[in-house]
C-alpha cells in the first residue's frame, strides 16, 4: 500500500523569531523550508491571509503572512 505524502511549505510563529514579543499574535512567517509528510500525520488546517490589507478582518482563530 502506497503512502499518500503532502509537500507542504513551514510558516514559523513570531515568537519563535529575532521578532519574538514584539510580532503580533496572529503574524506568521515564512520559512525557507518545506517537505513531504505523510498525509496521516496532518491534524488540521489554518486559515492564513497573505498580504493582508487594511480592511481585511482576521478572526480570531486565523493567521497572517506579510
Amino acid at each position: 500500500m502506497e503512502v499518500q505524502r503532502a509537500h507542504v511549505q513551514w510558516l514559523n510563529h513570531g515568537s519563535y523569531t529575532v521578532m519574538s514579543e514584539l510580532a503580533f499574535k496572529q503574524e506568521l512567517f515564512l520559512s525557507d523550508e518545506c517537505g513531504e509528510v505523510d498525509v496521516s500525520k496532518i491534524v488540521g488546517k489554518v486559515v492564513v491571509h497573505e498580504k493582508p490589507n487594511t480592511e481585511t478582518v482576521i478572526k480570531p482563530h486565523e493567521y497572517f503572512c506579510k
